[in-house]
């Protein structure tokens, strides 16, 4: 991958597939690791845009900011 990264005045620079296939990469590295949380240990999986996210419905939160919220 190195040899197609070139130094740009401010910037890397770079075709578009490089950033592609970094950005799947670093998906995959993130998705090896369990999300803790509330004592869970949470699986992640890629996907098909290069984030991670949780296939396990059981794991899965549902929206209780409004009822946290103060009327």
């Amino acid at each position: 991958m190195g040899d197609y990264i070139r130094r740009g005045p401010r910037a890397l620079n770079a075709d578009g597939w490089t950033w592609d296939a970094a950005n799947w990469d670093l998906a995959s590295l993130v998705a090896e690791q369990s999300f803790r949380v509330d004592g869970l240990s949470i699986p992640l999986r890629p996907d098909t845009e290069n984030s991670v996210m949780v296939w396990d419905a059981e794991h899965l939160w549902t929206n209780t900011w409004t009822a946290a919220s103060p009327d």
